[in-house]
């Protein structure tokens, strides 16, 4: 049994603990921005939770505003969860060192745009503890000055899905591996002087999927294996000086699949294997 003493004392162990993880506030909320107007992301009146310290780190980040607007960072931010879902939505670094807004999960790109590191701007960084997944018409552009990070990209995550990613001269780094057109059709342009990298590569992962990838004067770097089109049909031109390197190299892996690569003025290395019509047409 606990002493009264003993009881107490937890107890407010326990609220300092929260307190700490959530300063000012006990419970993780959820943050919308309320209208399609330029802001500071620490500005606490642009937020549906006004009055009250900007989104932290257990707090869900909501845009659901349709028109095209920009949220600076000021600072290095961290919340849980991002959702783009309504709208044309631009990171902007308000000057200095390169700011970085970290999630401890996903960044969620659904019917709407995300632009990083446009030109001209500040560098900016966007790092997810988990997924980016691009999906329901949704685009994600990562500019000269952008860099996105996370464990598992995800191009069309859903079946009749068209999505965008371009990283036109900026960086994205997956720490795992990269689904370009997981169900629906994907488009994946790495133009620019672009760097994109993942353990293995999979374009056009499920049946009946698509996905075209264009590397121009940029680089595609595979630690694993890349599988062009794996169930569904893909399409990869390589050009203009552009790079992709990968271990074992597949193009048509399944029998669902109808896939090619082209290789023009560039290259594309495969330090194991390279297999041409493996299960499917390639």
């Amino acid at each position: 049994k606990f002493r009264g003493g003993s009881v107490a004392s937890f107890i407010a162990v326990a609220v300092v603990m929260v307190m700490l993880i959530a300063p000012g506030r006990l419970l993780a909320g959820s943050y919308y921005w309320t209208a399609p107007v330029n802001g500071d992301f620490n500005d606490p009146s642009k937020w549906s939770v006004g009055g009250t310290p900007p989104p932290g780190l257990i707090d869900m980040v909501r845009f659901t505003v349709a028109g095209a607007y920009s949220v600076t960072f000021a600072d290095d931010r961290t919340t849980d969860d991002l959702f783009v879902v309504q709208g044309s939505v631009t990171f902007l670094d308000s000057g200095g060192p390169v700011n970085t807004y970290s999630l401890t999960d996903d960044a969620i790109i659904t019917g709407a745009a995300l632009l990083i590191g446009t030109a001209g701007g500040q560098p900016m960084s966007l790092a997810a503890g988990d997924r980016v997944t691009v999906e329901s018409g949704g685009s994600l552009y990562v500019g000269p000055n952008g860099e996105v990070s996370d464990t598992t990209g995800f191009l069309s995550y859903s079946a009749g899905s068209t999505d965008t990613v371009t990283v036109a001269g900026g960086v994205w780094t997956n720490g795992s591996d990269l689904y370009a057109g997981l169900s629906g059709d994907g488009v994946l342009n790495i133009t620019d002087g672009g760097k994109v990298s993942n353990t293995s590569g999979y374009v056009a992962h499920n049946s009946g999927s698509t996905c075209d990838i264009t590397v121009d004067n940029s680089t595609w770097t595979n630690s694993g294996s890349l599988y062009v089109g794996y169930n569904g049909n893909g399409v990869l031109d390589i050009s203009n000086g552009g790079l992709v390197s990968s271990l074992a190299a597949y193009i048509g892996h399944n029998s669902s699949s109808t896939s090619s690569v082209t290789v023009d003025n560039a290259a594309w290395t495969s330090s194991s294997s390279l297999r041409v019509g493996y299960n499917g047409n390639g």
